[in-house]
């Protein structure tokens, strides 16, 4: 690529940008409550009867149905009397146990039982069944549209583009990889090395050196480049936060994503940041049609171990008693086991548990909310039938972050007051 091309393609990536207009500061994003969620998207559709067991009297009637992938009630981690915990999730468990601060809803799901990964994950992003893809944008978009949230309000943190950040109006959210990874980075040789970095640089500090622009080009430009360097700045200084006690584990990605979460809230409190946060995170590999039980185990692990890092220096921080964590999948797995040897796993299946851990949660009302799957829930259906639309819970986490969402969940659907939070 020479550099004609090189300036081309970087000014047409500017100009394909939704940052155009110069953003507020950190500190300036003050709208809603101060309140915040992290949603955790468990990418793959994770077992739900091996992740939060049952525990009641319903329990037993799955071991044949699961004789490998089964959980002894005896050895779960208890949430209520009917459903509890992989012995796994102890880290988490054995924190925020004594506190309250765990919460689980059953049942929940898509109305459609969407047997394609690709088809639920746009379901959700959406919060919708019937929009079309590529007119309509995520709910997460339509929410910053429509309060025109800062640009630090909403964080992506190492996920893809999806169509949940695709916003509509003047304002994008903050998508980084990790912290440290957002910044200018070098062009390598194969498109021109340093000189071409130098160059490309030199091109945007002349357009921000225009005082009165003379085309619209111009101006966005201009005005792009301001917002993508002071963002560039800012996080700079959040990546540089200190002073975390969560002992994070080495050589994970998730963790080092939920670090940079841990960060960020603590540069808001530093910088008496009132607004609300919303987070996006994400862990894959939870699609386990085979060795679930080489898989599994370590996945969760690896979150257990992570989140209640996360959750030592939220609470060290001052911000838990504000706070809700949301994991979630895009459909939970069959009731029955695919195989009898070590390539067992679990096939696609239908409503899955959505676990919610925080200090904002609802100590009023039950630990387990949604119907606990009876007999003959397990015995007459080959996935868990649905009991609670996912919509409901996503928007009492908008409503949780001081937002009306029923003007974000515009499509109907059935709606139930889960009191979470």
């Amino acid at each position: 690529m020479n550099r004609r091309d090189f300036i081309k393609c970087s000014l047409s990536s500017l100009l394909a940008m939704r940052t155009f207009s110069p953003r507020m500061a950190f500190a300036s994003g003050n709208l809603g409550n101060g309140k915040n969620v992290i949603f955790i998207n468990q990418v793959g559709g994770i077992d739900t009867l091996f992740a939060h067991p049952l525990r009641g009297a319903v329990a037993g009637i799955l071991q044949p149905l699961r004789p490998d992938l089964f959980i002894d009630p005896a050895i779960t981690l208890p949430i209520s009397n009917e459903l509890g915990l992989h012995p796994i999730w102890a880290p988490v468990h054995s924190l925020l146990s004594p506190l309250g601060d765990i919460k689980a809803v059953t049942m929940v799901g898509n109305p459609e039982e969407p047997g394609s990964h690709n088809t639920a994950q746009l379901h959700q992003s959406m919060g919708a069944l019937d929009a079309p893809v590529g007119v309509a944008p995520g709910w997460m978009a339509r929410l910053m549209d429509h309060y025109m949230l800062d640009m630090y309000q909403v964080w992506g943190i190492g996920v893809p583009n999806r169509i949940d950040f695709r916003t509509t109006g003047p304002v994008s959210p903050l998508l980084v990889d990790s912290l440290a990874d957002f910044q200018i980075q070098n062009r390598v040789a194969a498109l021109g090395g340093a000189n071409e970095t130098a160059h490309s640089e030199e091109i945007f500090r002349a357009l921000v050196q225009i005082e009165q622009p003379t085309s619209f080009a111009e101006s966005k430009l201009r005005d792009g480049y301001l917002a993508m360097h002071g963002a560039m700045a800012e996080v700079s200084q959040i990546s540089q936060v200190g002073g975390l006690i969560g002992n994070y584990p080495q050589q994970s990605e998730f963790a080092t994503s939920l670090k940079d979460v841990a960060k960020i809230l603590k540069y808001k409190q530093l910088n008496g940041t009132p607004g609300s946060s919303i987070f996006s995170l994400e862990r894959g590999q939870f699609d386990t049609h085979g060795t679930q039980l080489q898989v599994l185990p370590g996945l969760i692990d690896d979150m257990a171990l992570s989140l209640r890092a996360l959750i030592e220096d939220l609470i060290a921080i001052g911000v838990w008693s504000n706070t809700v964590i949301c994991l979630y999948s895009e459909f939970g797995r069959a009731t029955a086991q695919n195989g009898p040897d070590i390539y067992t796993g679990s096939d696609h299946g239908g409503s899955t548990t959505m676990l919610l851990l925080g200090g904002g949660l609802n100590h009023g009302t039950s630990s387990v909310v949604g119907p606990i799957p009876s007999a003959s829930d397990i015995l007459n259906y080959t996935k868990m039938p649905l009991g609670v639309d996912f919509r409901n819970v996503f928007a009492e986490m908008v409503g949780f972050l001081g937002f009306d969402p029923d003007l974000i969940f515009t499509s109907p659907y059935v709606k139930q007051n889960l009191q979470l939070v």
